[in-house]
Formats: C-alpha cells, sequence, structure tokens
C-alpha cells in the first residue's frame, strides 16, 4: 500500500515547480526561495480544497482540480512577494501623519 496518493504527489511537485520558476524570476535568496515554496503549497491546497467544495470539473487530473490548485498557488505566490517586499526591504514604512 502507497501511502502517497498520485493527486496528493502531482500537487505537491506542480506547487514545487510554481515555486521554483517563481523564484528564478524574481527571488533573491534561499529564504525566498523557502517562503516561495511554502506559500504556493498552501495556496495549492487552498486552491483544491475550493475546487472540491465547488464541484466545478473544468481541468482535474484524476481527483485533484489543477486548475483551482494552481490559481491558489499563483495568488499565494503574489501575496508572498509583496509580503516579504515590505516585510524584508530593510526600509521603514512612514506613517501619514
Amino acid at each position: 500500500m502507497n501511502p502517497l496518493s498520485p493527486a496528493l504527489l502531482l500537487g505537491f511537485i506542480l506547487s514545487t515547480i510554481y515555486a521554483a520558476l517563481f523564484h528564478l524570476w524574481g527571488g533573491r535568496t534561499v529564504r525566498d526561495l523557502l517562503l516561495y515554496w511554502i506559500a504556493s503549497m498552501v495556496g495549492f491546497a487552498i486552491g483544491h480544497a475550493i475546487g472540491v467544495f465547488t464541484r466545478i470539473p473544468l481541468l482535474e487530473i484524476g481527483q485533484l482540480h489543477v486548475l483551482e490548485g494552481s490559481i491558489g498557488a499563483f495568488i499565494g505566490l503574489a501575496v508572498a512577494r509583496a509580503w516579504s517586499q515590505v516585510m524584508f526591504s530593510g526600509k521603514k514604512l512612514e506613517s501619514e501623519d
């Protein structure tokens, strides 16, 4: 008996590829790569869960909702990039008083 389902493995592979490509496009450090990988995994899982609950059969491979998961991963990556630019830019945000 295999402990990993094929859908789980494919989701892991796709979200890892998305994170690696996103890091190649705009990452600078290993910290960015780790952040993008986690954000892609979480986003893909949330997107897949939304696909499961809505039961929209747009692009499924077996039990995996690839389209919804991919959209979730890209949203997660965009949020992670914006967050990292604010948190790790080294510049203090000025308040408008």
